[in-house]
């Protein structure tokens, strides 16, 4: 983990993998932190965001992210 310099609160340090599933037509993500020991997952879909309305546009779209678990990573 390291510091934030400006707010001096900590911020999780580590890699995140993204893939497109055709099958549930949706991306996957999987976020590994060695330094916090946790593996976590989480899933993005395409969700309608307004309907017709005066400042929307018509069938607008934003991604919606749900989270999975949070694993432990495993040390052999």
């Amino acid at each position: 983990m390291t510091i934030d310099e400006e707010t001096q609160l900590p911020v999780p340090v580590g890699t995140t993998v993204r893939f497109y599933d055709q099958r549930i037509d949706a991306w996957r993500s999987i976020w590994i932190s060695p330094t916090q020991s946790a593996v976590k997952t989480f899933t993005g879909r395409k969700i309608l965001v307004s309907t017709a309305s005066p400042n929307s546009f018509l069938g607008e779209t934003s991604w919606h992210l749900e989270f999975g678990g949070v694993y432990p990573l495993l040390h052999s």
